[in-house]
Parts: structure tokens; C-alpha cells; sequence
């Protein structure tokens, strides 16, 4: 009974901040240090707030993350760091384990919004927007089998469902296995896990980019295509698909067409 009673009523031990901060010696050059200032519970992180002394910044606190995971017993990936004004907020995720329930009907693509996952701190769906300038090219990096070509394929599932006037696909896969599902998709162009042929294909798609600008150049305020989609016809979004681009590494002439491409190719889809 007195072990049921003393699990029952434990409570987690407050953190002296104070003595921790001066063991390290976490202060400015005035030796003024952080001081919390607010402490709370959400659902899924304890939250500490800190008022900042001159001189301190967000990035002062991200240097002693292993000192604050230690400190709040969690392992460091489950840290946040957060700005809020002139103070910093650090996060400690719980042991409460996030559920997301999938609806086919909400959680689908928008267009040319695909989601590709979820934001772990508020559950909501994270997007991977083609429409948008800043978000023309997708590089998926990662150790190895932490699933790189898994998000690949999801990404790849979206984009083949939609019809050939939306998007085109150039599949250079030197990987071989992971995507030979898509090689005989509508909206596939080219597919090839060869390297001259991956050459070919890239130079098909400057040759592209470059009509397409002299095409744009024709029409009175159209500068991208999306402009040109929407005043004067649907073309193509074309994108070139590399599985494992380390395998081009010694390739120069691949890479400068390729960064041709990364540089110029947004604007002309």
C-alpha cells in the first residue's frame, strides 16, 4: 500500500534553474543570467520561458542542449527551442505519444499542395506546395534507411494521379529498384537508369526551359508559368525525379546541366 501511495502522489522535482546555470557558468559578460519566468504543462511538452540578458540569444540555448536534455531527462531530439519577443522558450517533449487519425477525404491533395507528413509540436498536416516559387525544388536527405525513398514514393503516388496537362515526369533512377513502379505512368516522360541517357534527359530539358522562356517572352504579363497557365493555356509542370544523386557525384557534366536547371528552371515549370 505504501508503494501504491508513493507512485500515486510523486511528484516530479522542480528544476533549480538558478544553481544550474551558475554551475555552467550561462551568463553574459555583465554575469546576469537567464531567468525563468513563466513554467507550464501543454499536452504534449513542459514548457520553460526565460527572460534573456543582453548579450543572449536563442542560439546561446541550443548550444547547451545536451546540458538542458540532461537537466529535464528527455533525450535531445525531444527538445524545442522557440523565440517568443526577447525571451526564449525551450519545450520538453512528454511521454504522451501524438495520435493522428488519417481521413481519406480531409487529408488528401489540393492541387498542386501534396502533404507529405505532419508537424509533430500541433498535429497539423505539413504540405509540399509545386504552386509556390520558393518551394520549386525538393531535396530529401537523410541517414541511411530512415526512409528518404519512402517519402520519395508518396511524393511520386500524388503526383501520378494527376493528369498529364498538370505534370510530367523525368525519372533518372540509378537506384533501379524503388521506383521502377512509376516507369509506366501516363505522366512519366522519360524514365532511364542510365547515366549517358540521364545526360540526354537533362539536356531535353534545357532544351524545354529555353522554349518555354522564348514562349513566355511572347505574351504581354506572363513571367512564369503559372502566369502562362492561367492567361493563355495548361502546360506541363515537368520534373526531373533523381533516386540517389550521389550516384552522379564524379559527373561534372551532369551537375552543371543540373544546377542550370536548379537556377533557371523554376520560373519555366
Amino acid at each position: 500500500n505504501y508503494g501504491n501511495w508513493f507512485l500515486s502522489c510523486w511528484i516530479e522535482p522542480k528544476i533549480d534553474f538558478n544553481n544550474l546555470f551558475k554551475n555552467i557558468k550561462f551568463k553574459n559578460v555583465d554575469e546576469v543570467y537567464p531567468k525563468l519566468v513563466d513554467q507550464r504543462d501543454e499536452e504534449y511538452y513542459r514548457v520553460f520561458e526565460f527572460n534573456v540578458p543582453i548579450g543572449f540569444s536563442i542560439e546561446d540555448f541550443k548550444k547547451k542542449e545536451d546540458v538542458f536534455a540532461q537537466a529535464l531527462n528527455v533525450d535531445v531530439k525531444d527538445l524545442r527551442f522557440e523565440k517568443k519577443n526577447y525571451n526564449v522558450i525551450i519545450k520538453a517533449r512528454n511521454n504522451k505519444k501524438p495520435v493522428f487519425v488519417f481521413d481519406e477525404e480531409i487529408h488528401n491533395r489540393k492541387g498542386f499542395k501534396m502533404p507529405i507528413g505532419i508537424e509533430l509540436d500541433t498535429l497539423k498536416l505539413r504540405y509540399w506546395d509545386l504552386s509556390d516559387p520558393a518551394n520549386a525544388h525538393c531535396y530529401i536527405a537523410g541517414g541511411t534507411r530512415c526512409g528518404k525513398s519512402t517519402v520519395l514514393r508518396l511524393i511520386m503516388a500524388q503526383l501520378v494521379s494527376m493528369p498529364k496537362c498538370d505534370v510530367n515526369l523525368d525519372i533518372l533512377n540509378e537506384k533501379i529498384v524503388d521506383l521502377i513502379e512509376f516507369k509506366d505512368c501516363k505522366n512519366v516522360r522519360n524514365y532511364t537508369e542510365n547515366l549517358d541517357e540521364a545526360n540526354d534527359i537533362l539536356d531535353d530539358v534545357i532544351e524545354e526551359m529555353n522554349k518555354r522562356y522564348k514562349r513566355f517572352g511572347k505574351v504581354k504579363n506572363v513571367k512564369n508559368i503559372w502566369d502562362y497557365r492561367k492567361c493563355i493555356q495548361k502546360i506541363p509542370i515537368r520534373i526531373v525525379v533523381i533516386e540517389e544523386l550521389s550516384s552522379y557525384v564524379d559527373n561534372k557534366e551532369f551537375h552543371k546541366k543540373l544546377k542550370n536547371i536548379a537556377s533557371r528552371g523554376a520560373a519555366a515549370g
